[in-house]
């Protein structure tokens, strides 16, 4: 160290001295006072998000702070609240991007931190947050919180209309344009926000938020990669905002697939867009796997699992590898899970035992109180009657809580093959 503590040597009779800050030179003195500069530099300052509450504390006394990633909340950090109601985080981790403050489980406010700023300081004066939440430090979130505000009340002109809406008859011509100018009056109430930010930070966080939103949205009628072109799916900032997945799926929309391949092809797209940050990249993963398997076509998550997941298991979250793993245990060309079977007043057997004595099984789920099922049983007791001197067996599992329906739905069509129940 160029300053050292220095304690002099005392002597019999000499007054107490206060420890005294010595220096070896000038030059030590000039080095000691830069150092003493930065130490106190505002620039190097850690950067903090705090709080305090008043009139009413979380039951537990405790707050987390949640990272947006798309539309989803993950776990980022947590603490307590001291008894004075004051709480702290440092954010030097956190990257540009919404977040969400979270006490008692489900009470949760939104927002913004931004590298651009060291220090976002909020108040709380009771429960539930967002009706209680003051801004006493960040640009960032005065801003979002000034527009929630106006987007409430657009809200509650929006819901007010409707309600007099459905007590207006047909013949209320006038009363009715003048609901529809009321809720064009809220709708550009809104957006006039929007462009007051755009005007006046144009640099913000919020406001790259709302260019986003507005290009893709802007672009969607010219196509899958006018959209990429616009918004950048590699951009983790824009990761934790809800406008990363709606750009994924307005992106898939606007293909306008003739073709399952076509699917297949924009994935491989997608992926590729994403590839520069490697956040930016699993979540595309996941989100591709969670449209596909719910949406289809079933080539396409086929084609993603197979390309992405399978050999790649090392690097991608375990929440990811137990999802594909359940979609591929049931996919077309895998071995079937084995289960135990059940009906009323029948003894169980397992699923693979039964299909063993058959060239091939159909499973047929139904439930017994459902008229399009019904439709379809005479249908299928037909093709068994054909088909099952030749290898074929079919097996209903009936999706049934009331064990009469379920025997009487037997009788009346009289269905050949063995059912089950749970």
């Amino acid at each position: 160290m160029v300053g050292v503590l220095f304690f002099p040597k005392r002597h019999p009779g000499d007054r107490p001295r206060s420890a005294m800050l010595h220096y070896p030179c000038p030059m030590s003195r000039i080095a000691f006072l830069l150092l003493l500069g930065l130490a106190v530099n505002p620039s190097s300052a850690q950067r903090l998000l705090k709080g305090t509450f008043t009139d009413e504390l979380p039951q537990d006394r405790k707050v987390a702070l949640l990272v947006s990633r798309g539309a989803d909340h993950v776990p980022f950090d947590s603490t307590v609240i001291d008894p004075e109601g004051r709480f702290q985080f440092p954010i030097d981790r956190a990257g540009d991007g919404f977040y969400q403050l979270a006490v008692n489980d489900t009470d949760r406010v939104d927002l913004i931190l931004s590298r651009g700023e060291d220090l976002v300081e909020l108040h709380f004066t009771g429960l539930p947050l967002q009706y209680g939440i003051r801004v006493v430090s960040s640009n960032e979130n005065r801003m979002l919180w000034d527009h929630k505000a106006i987007s409430r009340e657009a809200q509650a002109v929006l819901a007010a209309t409707r309600l007099q809406r459905q007590m207006l008859s047909p013949t209320q011509v006038a009363e009715a344009r003048a609901l529809d100018s009321l809720e064009e009056s809220a709708g550009v109430m809104r957006e006039a926000d929007l462009d007051r930010v755009l005007a006046t930070a144009p640099d913000s966080y919020f406001a790259k938020v709302i260019g986003a939103s507005r290009s893709i949205e802007r672009e969607l009628a010219n196509g899958p990669m006018a959209i990429a072109r616009v918004y950048d799916l590699s951009d983790p900032s824009l990761l934790r905002t809800s406008t990363y997945p709606k750009a994924v799926l307005l992106y898939l929309q606007a293909l306008n697939a003739n073709s399952e391949a076509m699917f297949v092809t924009a994935a491989d797209t997608l992926m590729r867009l994403a590839e520069k940050d490697p956040e930016c990249r699993t979540y595309m993963l996941e989100l591709l796997v969670g449209i596909f398997s719910t949406y289809g076509p079933d080539m396409a998550l086929q084609h993603v699992v197979d390309q992405y997941v399978v050999g790649h298991e090392a690097e991608l979250p375990a929440g990811l590898l137990e999802t594909t793993r359940e979609l591929r245990a049931v996919a077309v060309g895998a071995i079937g899970p084995d289960v135990e079977l059940a009906g009323p007043g029948s003894p169980p057997f397992m699923l693979g035992a039964s299909a063993a004595q058959a060239r091939y099984t159909a499973l047929f789920f139904y439930s017994s109180t459902c008229d399009h099922c019904h439709d379809e049983m005479p249908g299928l007791v037909a093709l068994y009657r054909e088909f099952h001197p030749r290898g074929l067996n079919i097996i209903g599992i009936a999706l049934d809580s009331d064990t009469a329906e379920f025997r009487r739905s037997i009788l009346e069509h009289r269905l050949p093959w063995g059912c089950t129940s749970e």
